[in-house]
């Protein structure tokens, strides 16, 4: 949905990264990939980037996969409730006192007034 604010602060150099990678990655559409391919055509420096990418990924591609140290999921029993904080179980209560400490402490005030006439 907002995505136009993302791309409102991105760079041209972030915005062509992307290009260049959505290029590598055959996600341009037809007429987005046309253009690319002339502004290659035309930019030694853009070929420069591209083949520098294309190489990277190569190289990361021939890395072995790594075996993941151990599962990531989180074990309910420790985590899936937590503990009551006991400053929340008087909550209610300190509520009531409040309340309670505003009634006494306005309704008096309002007792033995009666305002004078002026003559």
């Amino acid at each position: 949905m907002f995505d136009f604010l993302r791309n409102w602060t991105k760079s041209a150099e972030e915005r062509q990264q992307e290009v260049i990678s959505a290029y590598l990655d055959d996600a341009l559409s037809s007429a987005e990939r046309q253009r690319f391919e002339e502004q290659l055509a035309q930019d030694a420096a853009l070929q420069a980037q591209v083949a520098h990418l294309r190489q990277t990924r190569q190289l990361l591609h021939q890395l072995p996969p790594r075996q993941v140290p151990r599962n990531f999921t989180l074990d309910p029993a420790v985590y899936g409730r937590p503990a009551r904080q006991p400053l929340l179980t008087y909550y209610p209560a300190l509520r009531a006192a409040t309340v309670l400490t505003a009634v006494l402490f306005f309704l008096p005030s309002g007792w033995g007034y009666s305002p004078v006439a002026q003559t």
